[in-house]
């Protein structure tokens, strides 16, 4: 048995007290996984289900609609939840061939193939409308959604498992997850005042406030300095005229050109420029918009980050074989295609922020270039 000297014991508990120090500096996400624990018991409940599938029957898994139930919106949150209930379903299911999780990526795919379905006078999808389109467009599956709701000391999460195809729940969980066991950032669009409260917090003590005696000696008057105003004119200022530059309901070439720079692009602002370049924007949901360019749809999609936009059109139809593809792709350096998991093709083009920003010339430009691959692409596919 080895033996410590006393400044042996004294390094020892020097150690002891820095990990101690160490525990107790982490975050409560990093701390305790309760999050991530609380996830897993759902997964759990729900695996039974899923796992009944029929041999040689394959099945569609897909997490979203997370919403508070305090304003019955997404948040931070929310998308965190759903993030971590795929990474459990994934690393569940990753040896069963016959099931399919989407991840975030390809749910975003899924929406645009759909949103080339719905009503064009409808600006977005009810979670219903969705699941019927979803299992029109992939047959059998299960959609996982559900809610939270932030109460004194947890956070509540109900997930309900729907068929896809009967539209019914068919499996309903809950769990509790201690508020101080959640990193409080994602709480910073929560629909409440403030970061969530903790087990132990209460409202400060009210503190009377100081009384004040006025000085036994009154100070000596002195006459207030005399003051007089600045005389001031205002300058001359001529607005700028401005001529507005014509507007094509259908879509066209409208702008006149501009050197703003852009850094970021938000949802409004693409709207905003899309509509001066003569195009008609309609939201599908956040940070996704629908646009016609001589008679097709198109789908923007606006990076959460807002560093990065993406152009979308997809065709149905089939009958496109991968030479077609490959040959637009060696052909064709600014746009990207491929067949989707349907066999039908699709074309995306990139246009990325960073590094300094774009004009509105270069924003402009793309929209430009949208259009022409869009109808160049179909042409190729379709000769018409």
């Amino acid at each position: 048995m080895p033996v410590l000297s006393r400044h042996g014991y004294v390094t020892a508990a020097l150690a002891g007290g820095l990990a101690f120090l160490l525990v107790l500096a982490m975050p409560g996400s990093v701390r305790s996984g309760e999050l991530e624990d609380g996830l897993l018991r759902i997964v759990q409940d729900f695996q039974r289900h899923i796992g009944q599938v029929p041999p040689g029957q394959k099945y569609t898994v897909v997490v979203r609609f997370f919403e508070t139930e305090e304003n019955h919106k997404p948040a931070w949150i929310c998308e965190r939840i759903e993030s971590i209930l795929v990474n459990h379903l994934v690393e569940r299911f990753s040896d069963k061939k016959e099931i399919e999780v989407l991840d975030r990526r390809r749910v975003q795919a899924m929406d645009a193939e759909i949103a080339f379905t719905a009503d064009p006078s409808h600006s977005g999808a009810s979670s219903g409308d969705w699941v019927r389109k979803f299992g029109q467009k992939k047959g059998a599956g299960f959609l996982i959604t559900g809610t939270t709701a932030r109460m004194t000391r947890d956070l509540e999460i109900t997930a309900n498992m729907i068929d896809v195809v009967s539209g019914s729940v068919v499996a309903s969980s809950h769990v509790k997850v201690p508020l101080d066991s959640i990193d409080p950032m994602l709480f910073r669009d929560y629909p409440s005042s403030g970061y969530p409260a903790s087990a132990s917090s209460t409202p400060p003590p009210r503190v009377a406030p100081p009384t004040y005696a006025p000085p036994t000696t009154p100070p000596p008057t002195t006459p207030p300095p005399t003051y007089a105003p600045p005389t001031y004119a205002p300058p001359t200022y001529a607005p700028p005229t401005y001529a507005p530059q014509p507007r094509q309901s259908s879509g066209g070439d409208s702008y006149s050109g501009s050197q703003d720079i852009y850094a970021r692009m938000n949802q409004a602002q693409l709207m905003a420029l899309l509509r001066e370049a003569g195009y008609s924007p309609e939201v599908v949901r956040d940070n996704v918009i629908r646009v016609q360019m001589d008679g097709l749809k198109v789908i923007f999609f606006v990076a959460e980050n807002q560093l990065n936009l993406q152009a979308y059109a997809g065709f149905s139809g089939g009958g496109v074989s991968l030479k077609t593809i490959n040959d637009w792709n060696k052909d064709h350096r600014f746009s990207h295609a491929y067949l989707d998991n349907e066999n039908d093709p699709a074309v995306e083009l990139d246009l990325d922020l960073e590094g300094g920003g774009v004009t509105k010339d270069n924003v402009m430009n793309f929209f430009s270039l949208v259009r022409l691959s869009v109808t160049t692409f179909k042409t190729k596919i379709w000769g018409e």
